[in-house]
């Protein structure tokens, strides 16, 4: 596989951006379905991938991934998961198997810890 080296900034739009659309899916999938049940395994990826990189990147994703879930149920008038269901779901979304070195409950405390700074967790 060949890799490229980019800035922390450009990672930080990539992770963002990947991480909205996810959201938005995700909505797409809980307004079809009528329940959340866990983030998805694309969103899950992001935060394992984030994880290698730097452990507190996956706040920024999950920020991104939380607003645009709310804004596109909002939107439909549909009841959005709050924030620990959706947190106690990413065992769900990841896979341990291929992203071992990723501490599914550190990864968890570390975004029940980080996400208040940056997310209203109270909606």
């Amino acid at each position: 596989m060949t890799t490229a080296t980019i800035s922390l900034d450009h990672y930080l739009t990539l992770l963002e951006m990947s991480a909205e659309s996810a959201g938005r899916t995700m909505a797409q999938q809980v307004v079809r379905t009528g329940r959340f049940i866990h983030p998805g395994d694309p969103m899950g990826s992001l935060l394992a991938h984030a994880w290698e990189v730097d452990r507190k990147l996956p706040v920024f994703g999950m920020k991104a991934f939380l607003r645009a879930l709310r804004t596109s149920l909002d939107e439909g008038e549909v009841e959005s998961p709050n924030v620990d269901e959706v947190l106690e779901s990413l065992p769900l979304a990841i896979n341990t198997a291929r992203f071992n070195e990723v501490d599914m409950d550190v990864l968890i405390a570390d975004l029940r810890r980080d996400l208040p700074t940056w997310f209203d967790t109270t909606e």
